[in-house]
């Protein structure tokens, strides 16, 4: 993975870093936080690199997979071996704050999927009946119930 940093006035790129690997990143405070997905010996291994200096130090996680960040807290999200999705939520000091499921019965005939917005992480389910229709439940977390126990969350189910 080859990252840049575009600037908008010039047209220009320039490269922040390479890294010889599938990689999930964002950058915070001019540093660069970035996950190895498919290499094994870092399964729990979240790196960071300071973008002035260029030191990297390495941050243990509970596992690696999609990386996204709110500006307060950085989201890591996995899929379960069951087909589930679990998303790890931890301060940028790799400080795990709250471990939330996605909540839905676990069905290999069913495909999860994840997304975050500014105030909700949201669990998606797709059903696919034998009559052509589909079936979508969503579970709605609000991000200010993150550290509640348990994190309460909303259903919504579509039918179409």
């Amino acid at each position: 993975s080859l990252l840049y940093r575009y600037n908008e006035e010039s047209g220009e790129d320039t490269l922040l870093y390479d890294v010889n690997d599938i990689i999930s990143e964002f950058v915070a405070d001019n540093k660069l936080y970035y996950t190895k997905e498919y290499e094994e010996n870092a399964k729990e291994t979240l790196f960071v690199v300071d973008l002035e200096t260029g030191q990297e130090r390495e941050l243990s996680v509970p596992h690696v997979g999609g990386l996204t960040y709110d500006g307060k807290w950085m989201y890591i999200t996995k899929e379960k071996e069951d087909n589930g999705m679990i998303c790890t939520v931890c301060d940028l000091d790799g400080n795990v704050i709250a471990q939330i499921e996605d909540g839905f019965e676990q069905d290999s005939t069913n495909t999860t999927a994840y997304s975050t917005t500014t105030d909700q992480i949201v669990f998606i389910r797709r059903t696919f009946k034998d009559d052509n229709t589909t079936v979508t439940r969503y579970h709605v977390i609000e991000k200010s119930d993150i550290g509640k126990d348990p994190i309460p969350y909303h259903e919504i189910t579509i039918e179409d």
